[in-house]
């Protein structure tokens, strides 16, 4: 959204504002936590880091044995398409995979954007019957659709809007026990969450070579008996709603603690 001058001085007051009168405020990247507390020396210390998650009760009774379609290696993706999250290099990779190497891998996609809002990121790619296109998919459905690949998208231009950015959708796929293709910036944020859960692999978008290679050498090990993958269970638990919401009580506690020591210090009444 463009925000013209006037708009980003009120944004940035009533940022402040609301700062002000707050014993702390929580960010959901550590981007985001390091830039707070860069802008806002003076009260660096309310700022503090507690992202997003999954909900491990929609994984439920999930069969996570992939099994491709028509017995062929395939790569799910949920969500929408736009510049910023763009299927193009991908479809660019699998095109070329299958006119160099004659190896069909399939990009099942689930999304609300229409199949031609799809297709048009690389033609060639729907045209050679690369793209499994399902539509908008209730969430359940979605899941169930993105188990049965072999291992999952994760797509994010490498730009200064998109650092520190955290997809809502990376949690749930890191819960899905399939290696994650992450294309972005190897030095990124994401890229650091990514390999610090051992949850997959990640590309620099702009290096088609880069990607062209890693998803063929992906093939060849599913061809010759599966893709290794070794995530961090004990990481991956941390983003599970449940271990948030306790996370988050024992934030609140914490800063009710704080609030009544200083208020007890000061002679006020808590609150004051």
């Amino acid at each position: 959204m463009y925000m013209d001058k006037k708009d980003t001085e009120r944004a940035v007051a009533l940022e402040k504002q609301a700062f002000s009168c707050s014993d702390s405020i929580l960010c959901v990247t550590p981007f985001v936590v390091g830039r707070y507390r860069s802008l806002f020396p003076q009260i660096e210390k309310r700022f503090h880091f507690l992202p997003n998650g999954f909900d491990s009760d929609d994984l439920k009774n999930l069969n996570l044995e992939a099994s491709g379609q028509d017995g062929t290696f395939t790569i799910g993706y949920n969500g929408s398409v736009s510049p910023v999250e763009t299927l193009r290099p991908i479809l660019v990779a699998l095109h070329r995979i299958w006119v160099q190497e004659r190896i069909p891998i399939h990009l099942s996609v689930a999304s609300k954007d229409r199949l031609e809002e799809v297709t048009a990121r690389f033609p060639p790619a729907a045209q050679a019957g690369l793209i499994r296109f399902h539509g908008f998919l209730p969430h359940r459905e979605s899941l169930e659709r993105l188990s049965r690949c072999h291992a999952l998208l994760l797509t994010l231009v490498d730009s200064p809007a998109t650092e520190g950015v955290y997809p809502a959708k990376v949690f749930e796929y890191m819960a899905m026990n399939k290696p994650i293709l992450l294309l972005n910036r190897k030095t990124s944020d994401l890229a650091n969450l990514i390999q610090h859960t051992r949850t997959g692999i990640v590309w620099n978008i702009d290096d088609e070579e880069e990607i062209v290679a890693g998803v063929l050498n992906l093939y060849r090990q599913w061809r010759d008996g599966g893709v290794p993958h070794d995530p961090d269970q004990d990481r991956i638990n941390r983003f599970d709603y449940a271990n948030l919401t306790r996370e988050l009580v024992d934030h609140f506690e914490r800063v009710l603690r704080l609030r009544k020591a200083a208020s007890t210090s000061t002679g006020g009444p808590a609150g004051s």
